[in-house]
């Protein structure tokens, strides 16, 4: 409406990432999730951030086409740490292009209930509607806590009740200078109205939700160590909540959608029993998380939270994502249980293991310790999004075979299982997304578990031997795809073991540097000066062998140039 009304003003233009069943909207720039991540590694943002399960961000190219236009641009930021990046790049934006820009900060406020009315009517879909109206019991918290700490962001505050009040509100302050601080006074008397809650209530006898209520609120509240029966269709918020003792059982609840920031640790283990959960987002919180016999459809990290020990049994789980700075020290899925994905693009995980459970798919960006399968445990497709990770992995890998290869015979063959298990996860995943060091690397490490799995089975001396030689070939020298150098390394070896035939048929005739010389020369199909009718047919042989190898070789620097 201010756009409407004063043709200088635009409505910016964000980027937004969409799914396959996700809205098109005309006032976004709609792309995949996977094409936003591609904008976010080239740096076309000048901030981004993740809401409703989609990404949103101000791209540099849009902002500056407006400013170009002398247009005044009005951005939707969102939460508050949205700002505080957007400020602190918008300072390096203006050096980039050589402007000199002011941002005023506006902060459009309601009371909660009229808020949650206005969602409510908006949002024909109640899933979207629960999502916003968390968004908005989250908003209220973070500026309570502004308030408490005096931190004053805004430069205008405004109570939104009547839109026509509102626009010419805004367009009047921005045309006159110099923009003071204004607004605080009535918004800060009502957060702290808000603020003022009963401290302690008691859970024990709740058992269905009131129909027509969609959110409760147990920020700072004192609640029973076991809270059990209780089904709620909406969402439900604990926010820096005592228990006596700590810790918080659940059992036989539903919960739709529960958010859980537990920043103050009053709260330093949650355990789930026989639960069902659509939906549960742990926010900055350092805790021990236990599920048993529940079913939870997504499970989300979030706000750099720092997980200890997050303990699956017997539990059916749709997704387990870690955002952005998140991290489990220990990630334990046992007792049958079966998780469809473990997302941890954005977060790290010390250790991950399963014993007697199903995992279909684990995905990670960065780092990951060690993953351990026991007891029947099977993993369908394993990936790292990062090289380099992802060569650091079967690094460590390598090393713990060493160290596994100590151990009883049992020992050795159950960590040769698990790693051909994860390799064989990994390659499916690396063959369909036609990454060739990966799934190459894979290959060479499945045909290396496979000889030591060999080795380790059999009792003969000489048969050991064999698959310790074959390792050595089909896992370093004829590791080909994966390093030029491999192939070279063959090369060599090959043209040694003629040189040396050679020096056991000719050893009368020529010195050992002589015979190396002349299986250099065979092997890269220049013509000796003279023939030896003595090597027979060898000659030729090494001729064939060596056209092969240079073939391989030119092959694998083709190979790495495509790539």
């Amino acid at each position: 409406m201010i756009c409407e009304k004063d043709k200088r003003f635009v409505p910016f233009k964000k980027h937004r990432s969409v799914g396959e069943f996700d809205k098109i909207k005309d006032t976004y720039y709609n792309i995949s999730h996977d094409e936003f991540e591609e904008k976010i590694t080239n740096g076309d943002f000048i901030q981004y951030h993740q809401r409703y399960g989609r990404y949103y961000g101000i791209s540099e190219e849009v902002l500056l086409s407006y400013l170009e236009k002398d247009e005044i641009p009005i951005i939707h930021i969102g939460r508050i740490e949205n700002y505080i990046a957007f400020l602190g790049n918008i300072v390096s934006f203006q050096k980039k292009h050589n402007l000199s820009l002011e941002v005023i900060h506006i902060q459009l406020w309601e009371t909660a209930e009229n808020l949650r009315a206005r969602i409510v009517n908006r949002e024909k879909n109640d899933d979207e509607a629960a999502k916003r109206i968390a968004a908005m019991v989250q908003e209220f918290d973070d500026n309570i806590e502004l308030m408490r700490k005096g931190k004053k962001p805004y430069t205008l505050i405004l109570k939104n009740s009547e839109i026509n009040e509102t626009c010419a509100t805004i367009i009047k302050y921005v045309d006159h200078e110099p923009h003071e601080v204004v607004g605080y006074d009535e918004f800060w008397g009502y957060l702290k109205k808000l603020e003022k809650k009963k401290d302690r209530i008691d859970l024990s006898s709740l058992a269905l939700a009131d129909e027509t209520e969609k959110k409760r609120d147990w920020t700072k509240k004192t609640i029973p160590n076991a809270i059990s029966g209780i089904k709620f269709d909406g969402v439900v918020i604990l926010k820096n909540t005592k228990t006596d003792s700590k810790k918080l059982n659940l059992d036989h609840c539903f919960f739709e959608y529960i958010n859980i920031k537990e920043e103050s640790e009053e709260i330093r283990t949650f355990r789930f029993v026989s639960c069902k959960i659509e939906q549960v987002r742990f926010f900055n919180c350092e805790t021990d998380i236990h599920y048993a016999d529940c079913y939870i459809d997504k499970l989300i990290l979030d706000g750099r939270s720092k997980i200890a020990k997050l303990d699956i049994e017997g539990c059916s789980v749709g997704t387990i994502i870690l955002e952005k700075g998140t991290t489990i020290d220990r990630l334990s899925i046992t007792g049958d249980s079966n998780v469809n994905m473990i997302d941890c693009r954005d977060g790290d995980i010390g250790n991950i293991v399963i014993n007697n459970s199903k995992v279909e798919y684990i995905r990670i960006n960065h780092k990951v310790g060690n993953i351990s399968l026991g007891n029947g445990a099977s993993l369908e497709r394993f990936s790292i999004e990062k090289e380099h990770a992802f060569k650091e992995f079967t690094k460590a890998l390598k090393e713990k075979r060493k160290i596994a290869s100590k151990g009883t015979f049992s020992e050795k063959i159950a960590e040769a299982q698990c790693q051909k298990s994860i390799f064989l996860a990994a390659l499916s995943q690396y063959g369909s997304d036609h990454k060739f060091d990966e799934a190459d690397l894979c290959l060479v490490n499945l045909r290396s578990i496979e000889c030591a799995i060999k080795r380790i089975e059999s009792r003969n001396i000489f048969i050991k031997v064999y698959h310790i030689a074959e390792n050595f070939i089909v896992g370093g020298a004829l590791g080909w795809g994966v390093k030029i150098s491999n192939t070279l390394l063959t090369a060599v070896i090959m043209m040694l073991v003629f040189a040396s035939i050679f020096y056991y048929k000719i050893s009368d005739e020529r010195s050992l540097l002589g015979c190396v010389k002349v299986s250099i020369e065979n092997f890269f199909n220049l013509n000796s000066s003279e023939i030896i009718p003595r090597l027979g047919n060898l000659d030729l042989l090494e001729q064939i062998v060596g056209v092969i190898m240079l073939t391989i070789f030119t092959g694998v620097i083709v190979r790495k140039i495509i790539k």
